[in-house]
This record gives C-alpha cells, sequence and structure tokens, in this order.
C-alpha cells in the first residue's frame, strides 16, 4: 500500500509539471490501481496489519478527490473504506475502552466523523446521476420515498453505502433523538437495495435490515421475525461463507431480537470454529468476526 500512495504523489509532481489535463489523467489512472489492488486489503488474513495501512489510503482517496471530483469509483471506493473502517476497527475497539470514558467518546466521534464522510461520498457518487438528490434523501420521508424508488440497479451500491453509512451514523448517536428518528428513512433505503441488488458485499443490504429489526425488544417496537428472515437471506446468500452475518444475528437476534443463551453461544462457537479461509476474497471480514465472537464468547454473562 505504501507503494500504492507514492504512485499517488509522483501522478501530482508530474501533473504539476506538464499541465491539468495531465493530472486528471494520472489520478483517474490511480484510481484505477488503487481499485484494482483492493482485492489484496479484503484477502489480508492480519487484521492488525489492515488496520496499519488504511487510514493514509483514506487520506489519498480525498486528495484524490481534489483533482477528479466526479470519478464515481473514486467516490464509492472512498464511502466503502471510511465506512468498513468504522465497523471493522473503530468500533471494535469501541468494545474494549471503557464506556463513555475518554478513549471512548475520542473513538466516538471519530467514528461519526467516518461514518459521515462515508454517506457524503456515496451521496455525491449518486448526484452524478440525480439532480436535486440531496435534498430528496434529507426530506421528509415520501420524499426520499420517491426518490429512491426513481432510481434502478445502477444506482444500488451508491444506495447502499450512503444507507450502510447513515445506520452507523445512528448506531453511535443513540442518545440523540434526533438520529434515532431517522431510523425509519434507513431501513427504507436498504429495502429497496434488497429490490435492486440484494446481492451487493455478500449480501449485506439483508444484514442491515436484519440488525435493524433486531436491535430493539419486541415491545419496543423490534419485530424478530423480520429480523430472521434478513439474516437467514444473507446467510443463504453466501452459503454461510461471510461470518460477519452469523456474528450479528448472534449480537442482534439470540442476544436482543430473541434472547436465547444457548443458541447466542452456539452461533459464535460456531464461527471461532470456522476456517476463516472459506471465503478467500473476504478473509479480512471474516477474521474479524471471529476476533468479535471469541471476545464475546468470554463475556457471555454480560448479555444475559
Amino acid at each position: 500500500m505504501v507503494c500504492l500512495t507514492r504512485i499517488f504523489y509522483v501522478s501530482v509532481l508530474f501533473g504539476l509539471l506538464y499541465g491539468c489535463n495531465f493530472t486528471k489523467l494520472a489520478a483517474n489512472q490511480t484510481v484505477d490501481v488503487f481499485y484494482a489492488a483492493s482485492a489484496s486489503f479484503d484477502k489480508e488474513h492480519d487484521p492488525d496489519f489492515a488496520k496499519s495501512t488504511v487510514l493514509g489510503n483514506l487520506k489519498v482517496f480525498e486528495g484524490l478527490m481534489e483533482v477528479v471530483p466526479d470519478n464515481q469509483r473514486l467516490l464509492l471506493m472512498a464511502s466503502k473504506s471510511f465506512a468498513t473502517y468504522v465497523f471493522g476497527f473503530v468500533e471494535d475497539e469501541m468494545e474494549q475502552v471503557e464506556r463513555y470514558g475518554a478513549e471512548y467518546d475520542k473513538l466516538q466521534a471519530r467514528g461519526t466523523d467516518f461514518y459521515t464522510r462515508a454517506r457524503e461520498y456515496a451521496l455525491r457518487a449518486l448526484e452524478l446521476r440525480h439532480d436535486g438528490i440531496r435534498e430528496q434523501l434529507f426530506g421528509t420521508g415520501d420524499e426520499l420515498r420517491k426518490a429512491i424508488n426513481d432510481m434502478d440497479e445502477d444506482d444500488a451500491e451508491a444506495l447502499f453505502w450512503f444507507g450502510y453509512a447513515w445506520i452507523g451514523i445512528i448506531n453511535l448517536q443513540l442518545d440523540d433523538p434526533a438520529a434515532i428518528a431517522d431510523m425509519e428513512k434507513v431501513t427504507d433505503i436498504q429495502r429497496r437495495v434488497v429490490q435492486l441488488n440484494e446481492r451487493i458485499y455478500f449480501g449485506s443490504p439483508h444484514l442491515v435490515l436484519g440488525v435493524a429489526a433486531a436491535a430493539v425488544p419486541p415491545a419496543l417496537g423490534g419485530n424478530p421475525d423480520e429480523a430472521l428472515f434478513h439474516f437467514q437471506k444473507a446467510i443463504e446468500l453466501t452459503e454461510g461463507k461471510f461470518l460477519m452475518t452469523n456474528v450479528m444475528m448472534a449480537k442482534y437476534y439470540h442476544a436482543i431480537g430473541r434472547p436465547d443463551r444457548d443458541a447466542y453461544v452456539a452461533a459464535l462457537q460456531s464461527v471461532v470454529a470456522t476456517e476463516p479461509g472459506i471465503l478467500p476474497d473476504q478473509r479480512l471480514a471474516n477474521e474479524l468476526a471471529r476476533r468479535k465472537a471469541s471476545r464475546w464468547l468470554e463475556n457471555v454473562d454480560s448479555q444475559f
């Protein structure tokens, strides 16, 4: 990844020497290199090594946006990278520090900031195809639903990451009634993504909907039956090989939506016992899932 960062800076240098057109050409080519090379990151087996490489790349993406702000591939790559960094690493750290302590607050602020950037970049990608979409998506529920119903499969990826980042913001601001009030909007977004392309990021639209339906007990508006449907559908789409789905199902369905200590433990034990290379293209996500499962198995009593 260091080499890719050098490519970016060399490209900028040549751009300064030879003019704006070359700068944009070099920036677009650099985006293509990053896109092609991103598969190696997803295949990484060492989460700590992966984490150490991410932040520099995120800033390179933002630097490239200064040169080619309308490169859709760049915008989507940045949105995904900022959002998955928070979920995979920042939220993981938050689980391991004292809740509402100084370090927790610092991580929460960073996570909210990065999710907000992720949402913004996905929104910019949508704006390349839809004039006025920003006002519609942040308008009333009816305005949002009309806007997303007018979208097609070519919008699915950007819409997914927009909604994914938005629900991430809400999850980190559960003490803010204004943030929670947007939950219906983000679930509407993911339902539309399911209609357009339910397979995005290994069935993650179903995973997000499963979490949303199970995150609160039935007495407070949760729907465990709906949650179970979406979790099972996400697992079916990947033949159970994307282990993060199983971990999230344990946390939200077996611990909150329909509490079952034995099922919770069994689900986490199954993840730990599964070879993370079962899905080579998502080895990193599976390693992170197994890390979460192992830690949660050590603290089962805190969930029940």
